[in-house]
Order: C-alpha cells, then structure tokens, then sequence
C-alpha cells in the first residue's frame, strides 16, 4: 500500500506551482501606441488539431458581402448578445493583414510575413446596456485569429489597439473580454496564411 507524501512536500509542491503560474507568460497580447494592459484572462486558450462537433465545412456558409446594408466597407455584418453566426472566410475584406502600412501591422507592431494575409470578417457587435464583459466564442473548420478593437472607427484608417486570444490561430477558442466605455466592440474573424474556410462565432454579454 502507498503511503501519503509528508505534509511539507505537498505544501512545497503547492508554492512551486505558484510560482510558475505567477511567472508564466499569458496566451494573448494587447498592443499598440502608448501602452495599455491585458484585457482579458486567457481563460479560453485552446489549439485543437480536429474540426468543432457541429460545424459543416463544405460548402461555403452563406456569408453577406462586406460593406452591405449601409455599414462600412470592411464590415460584413452587425450583431447582437447572443447571436450565433455561421459564415465564411471566403469573400471577406483584407483591412487587417501583415503588410506594410495595413491596420494587422498596427496592431502587431510588424509587417513582415504573410501569416495573416486575409481575407477576414469584420462584426460590429452593439452590446446590451448594462453588460460590462463579453464572452467570444470561434469553431472554424480552419485555424483562423480572433480579434477584436474598442473604437468608433469601423474600418480602421489609424492605429488601433488591438487584442487577440491565440498567438498562431486555433479552431475552436473563446475569453472574456471587459468592455470599454463607449459600448461598441468590433470583433474580426481573420484567415491565416491565405486560408479560408466556414466558422461559427457565438457572443454572449455579461454584467459584473
């Protein structure tokens, strides 16, 4: 019969554990002009190898056009708490990519690759008063990123700042994100290397 480690080990373990967790780099990154802070709690960091339960990779969802119904040019459609949307990569801007001078570099800081060289789907999501965080949710049939900016700008002309969950994209991640004053968050469902390929993103809201 195994006997019980000494009580001194397992409160030793517990602090090297500790120690770790307190030291251990975050999964995310927030960047962009003039500081600013991790707004989120990486809670959701995930790189599955196999496609979500549920989600259909062929064919294409059917997916509106960027730029329809009056919105932005970038934007391919305005969503609300709860919604659940089903859609393509295929057919999407190119407003956040690794090029020289596009909104992808002000977010990172760089411009060199092509690791997220489009095309995307820019979400305006209108949140319900009183919610303080939201609650992202991305199944894709392909790796993709998922981002998001708290600005007025739809398709951004200037820097931005910029967050995501996943370093080199996932297929299936989710986090809590707080929210921002203004009660506008745009999210971007973003190809990797080129690809393309059908997602659903689901947005849950939330008060303290």
């Amino acid at each position: 019969m195994r006997s019980n480690p000494p009580r001194s080990r397992l409160v030793s373990a517990r602090a090297l554990l500790s120690l770790l967790l307190a030291f251990s780099p975050g999964c995310d990154a927030f960047f962009g002009p003039g500081g600013g802070g991790d707004d989120d709690d990486d809670s959701g960091f995930s790189t599955p190898t196999s496609v979500p339960a549920g989600l259909e990779c062929h064919p294409d969802y059917d997916t509106p056009e960027p730029g329809n119904n009056g919105l932005p040019e970038c934007v391919t459609q305005e969503i609300s708490c709860g919604d659940v949307i089903k859609g393509t990569i295929e057919g999407g801007s190119t407003v956040f990519s690794n090029e020289s001078g596009m909104a992808w570099e002000w977010c990172s800081g760089h411009s060199t690759g092509s690791q997220l060289a489009g095309p995307e789907r820019v979400y305006r999501l209108n949140v319900d008063a009183g919610s303080t965080y939201v609650t992202p949710r991305l199944k894709s049939c392909e790796p993709l990123q998922l981002l998001w900016y708290q600005t007025n700008q739809a398709c951004p002309t200037e820097r931005v700042l910029c967050s995501y969950i996943t370093v080199d994209g996932s297929r299936d991640q989710t986090d809590d994100i707080l929210l921002a004053g203004n009660g506008t968050i745009w999210f971007v469902v973003e190809g990797i290397d080129g690809t393309s390929g059908n997602f659903e993103l689901t947005v849950e809201c939330g008060g303290t």
